[in-house]
């Protein structure tokens, strides 16, 4: 887990070489708050790279358990383990309350809303979801069902950017 698109292209070249399986998946932590890997879909899904990410509910971040102005829950991993995750700031906050206003335009619950956006980027096979309860692995599971419409993936992407593609203006990408 954990790679970039260099180092599985060097696994894919190795195994070519000595005629060996190629990777079909790539387990990375990804979330709409933490996209740092999303240069490298292009590179898993022209592959055929199946990507497997984890994180994606961001240690509770983006289930809509913490609120701006109140007390960390008791019971939550940021209660159990303040350093665990980065504390969220007014930035944060704005993020996760305009997702929040997004998860429920579509009419579910954030952490459903969390999943369903996760699954539908590009080259996601499926998600590695981590709770502290069987509900909300339950709760978030159903995310799987949801269909996004496409004007909220746009508004999403207004809230929570890509990073910017730094590619040299030169470069054109050629067809396969």
């Amino acid at each position: 887990s954990n790679h970039f698109a260099f180092d599985l292209c060097e696994l894919l070249w190795i195994a070519d070489k000595y005629g060996w399986p190629k990777p079909v998946s790539s387990q990375i932590p990804y979330s709409m708050l933490k996209r740092n890997f999303n240069i490298d879909l292009d590179f898993c899904e022209k592959h055929n790279i199946g990507v497997t990410p984890y994180q994606i509910l961001q240690g509770g971040l983006l289930t809509g358990k913490y609120k701006r102005g109140q007390n960390v829950p008791e019971g939550t991993r940021m209660k159990e383990n303040p350093n665990w995750l980065p504390q969220p700031n007014d930035t944060i906050y704005d993020q996760l309350e305009a997702t929040q206003a997004l998860a429920d335009e579509v009419g579910v619950p954030f952490s459903q809303y969390t999943v369903a956006w996760t699954l539908a980027q590009q080259a996601m096979t499926s998600v590695v979801l981590g709770s502290t309860k069987l509900q909300q692995i339950e709760d978030a599971v159903s995310g799987s069902e949801v269909a996004i419409p496409k004007e909220i993936f746009e508004k999403q992407e207004a809230i929570t950017p890509a990073p910017p593609r730094h590619t040299a203006p030169f470069i054109r990408p050629t067809e396969s």
